[in-house]
């Protein structure tokens, strides 16, 4: 039985989406044959339509009644079709079934467009790679079978296959694939590469840093492919309700008869009351807004994200690696006591910080060479994320981190701020203190530079009625600085992670829709406990991408207004969709009670609205760019790793 109906399904798809537009094409040739009253050999023409558009919605009406006992659209669709041909009215039964079937054609269209973007990305992934062993020999490998540390050879023309690290070779690489950036990218050694992009000129080899799965190009087509708009609420909402007008329609049509006693009147009440818009605009609406914003970059997990970002009143930024480009310098080192040097200082501090995952910590450590003797000595390391690192070096304790972070381990308390204003920094600089044996000897001053997009986003998105906010675990001075330099009116400075979510608790508390931005592992907390998490995909955490609901992959945060833009134009879409069906409706059924359309006008009436909804849906879809698909080629075995054309290659 269930390989009978797994041959009916096949067959009443028609080949797919080529088939259905085929289906769809003669039927509407047959329907303007009926229409001119040409028969063949006495036959209308118009049974074409009926068998070709009427099967398969017969089938999945049938299908659904007895195996879910679910009442869908499709059967009030028979039901019209069955009332129309006992009433000899032909041409009304071909007409609904077309235009059913044309409807659902379209939404297929509109699902095979938006996801597209998703297919062509997932042909992109290499499929094998050349393994380097010991002796430089090459061997072909599943990309899957890659380990961190293997080295492999990318050759002229070659996408990459994982992420990696330059060991030897200059090259060029279009990175387009990631982050829509159409310019070629210069990398030489211990450039960072990623999987998805394209190795235009020179041949190297790379270390391999993150598996197949776990590689940047993996990542963003999960994201894509995670996307599904099956269980977001309004089309919940549209599927009770599809169902409550079939029984609605039924019961108008069973009055409409017992007060006419018209069959003409009471096929026509069931031809304009079918919920058709109910189904298709409203997942059609949402995947087209979902590959809007897939071209852009901008990943969803889930289209339900559309629906929460709509009613976002309150974004909350994270300040480092989110409203600045999180590139930390070391701008000031200063001893504090007589008894150590500031090399001294700073090289504990880098010692130290060498261990740390925090961008002010690297920064200090990359900042310091010539101190690898000292990093070996670093015992008992321990990080307190959003305060500082504390460990033990020669048996002393060395901690480094904010005042109160160094205070806390028992150092005296003492003034940060007048120790930055002694020392002249700028009030853009985080300063981190350093001590030893409880004893405060030095401090660190590192600056970052804002983000170039920074302050038109920050304006967008109050032109779009949201307020801004600024949560951050730094210093006071560096939190108001940057605030004061985008035009952000509300700053909260020096919080921990368990404080930047306590902060977007209360938000929520306060009838607020928060959107919380950030980039790290100090994000997560406030990413999860937001309305809608938005992470910074290329530069940002595994984890922070993990708690998040959207994921900006090109790290350009000038997208968040166009991504909330986009989703209260979606919601919009769906709802006027929604209005405009009902009111259509109710209208076509007045004037079919009344007797004023006839079965065939009434389904043009309907229908239309149908497909004006589907029509008004896909104005959401971006405009398509011509482009050609680089064919893949074949070099040394290598199977399906996406080369472009070696005579295209600069």
């Amino acid at each position: 039985m269930k390989r009978l109906v797994h041959a009916i399904d096949e067959a009443v798809e028609y080949g797919g989406l080529k088939g259905k537009f085929t289906v769809a094409a003669v039927s509407a040739v047959a329907l303007v044959l009926s229409l001119a009253s040409v028969s063949v050999k006495g036959v209308d023409p118009v049974w074409i339509a009926i068998l070709l558009c009427g099967a398969p919605i017969f089938w999945e009406a049938t299908r659904a009644l007895t195996t879910r006992a679910d009442v869908k659209a499709d059967l009030l669709v028979v039901i019209a079709m069955a009332a129309s041909i006992y009433l000899e009215e032909y041409f009304a039964a071909g007409e609904v079934a077309f235009i059913m079937k044309l409807g659902e054609t379209l939404e297929d269209w509109a699902t095979s467009r938006a996801r597209s973007e998703i297919s062509g990305m997932s042909e992109q992934i290499p499929l094998r790679a050349r393994l380097l062993n010991s002796l430089g020999n090459e061997r072909v490998v599943e990309v899957e079978e890659l380990r961190v540390g293997d080295v492999v050879r990318i050759a002229p023309g070659e996408r990459i296959p994982v992420d990696g690290r330059i060991l030897s070779g200059d090259t060029t690489i279009d990175e387009q694939a990631l982050t829509g950036e159409s310019t070629p990218v210069e990398k030489s050694v211990s450039s960072k590469v990623f999987s998805g992009s394209i190795n235009l000129c020179g041949s190297f080899d790379m270390v391999v840093e993150k598996e197949a799965a776990d590689s940047s190009y993996q990542r963003v087509v999960s994201l894509v492919r995670s996307a599904d708009v099956d269980d977001v609420r309004f089309v919940r909402i549209a599927d009770r309700w599809a169902t409550i007008l079939v029984f609605c329609s039924l019961a108008t049509a069973i009055v409409t008869y017992l007060i006419t006693r018209d069959l003409r009147r009471t096929a026509t009440v069931l031809v304009v009351f079918c919920p058709c818009a109910f189904v298709l605009a409203t997942p059609t609406a949402l995947l087209a807004a979902l590959s809007a914003a897939t071209r852009r970059r901008v990943f969803l997990k889930s289209a339900d994200t559309l629906e929460r970002l709509a009613k976002v009143d309150c974004v909350a930024f994270d300040k480092t690696g989110t409203l600045t480009e999180g590139k930390m310098n070391v701008t000031g080192v200063k001893s504090l006591v007589d008894d150590m040097s500031t090399d001294e200082v700073w090289d504990v501090a880098a010692a130290l910080e060498a261990r740390s995952e925090h961008p002010v910590g690297r920064a200090i450590a990359i900042s310091r060479e010539g101190v690898d003797e000292l990093i070996e000595k670093v015992e008992r390391f321990s990080s307190t994320p959003g305060r500082g690192v504390s460990g033990y070096i020669d048996g002393r304790l060395v901690c480094v981190g904010t005042d109160s972070f160094v205070t806390a381990n028992g150092t005296l308390p003492f003034n940060g701020r007048e120790v930055v204003a002694r020392n002249g920094w700028s009030d853009q600089a985080s300063v981190v203190f350093v001590s030893v044996e409880g004893r405060l000897v030095g401090c660190v001053a590192i600056s970052d530079t804002i983000r170039e997009s920074a302050a038109e986003t920050v304006a967008r998105l109050r032109s779009l009625g949201l307020r801004v906010l600024l949560l951050s675990g730094d210093s006071v001075e560096a939190v108001h600085a940057v605030a004061e330099r985008l035009g952000i009116e509300e700053c909260r400075a020096r919080l921990l992670p368990v404080n930047k979510s306590d902060a977007i608790d209360e938000l929520r508390r306060a009838g607020r829709v928060v959107c919380m931005v950030g980039d790290g592992f100090n994000d997560a907390p406030a990413l999860k406990r937001a309305d809608v998490g938005v992470s910074l995909g290329g530069v940002g955490s595994n984890i922070a991408t993990e708690a998040s609901d959207i994921v900006l992959y090109r790290d350009e945060i000038s997208e968040l207004p166009f991504a909330a833009s986009l989703a209260r134009r979606a919601v919009k879409t769906v709802k006027s969709n929604l209005i405009l069906s009902t009111v259509l409706n109710a209208l076509g059924v007045s004037l079919a009670v009344l007797g004023v359309l006839s079965p065939v006008t009434g389904a043009l009436v309907h229908n239309a609205s149908s497909l004006a909804t589907i029509l008004n849906s896909l104005r959401l879809l971006p405009s398509r760019k011509r482009a050609t698909r680089e064919p893949v080629k074949e070099i040394q075995g290598v199977h399906n790793v996406a080369l472009v054309p070696q005579n295209e290659v600069a």
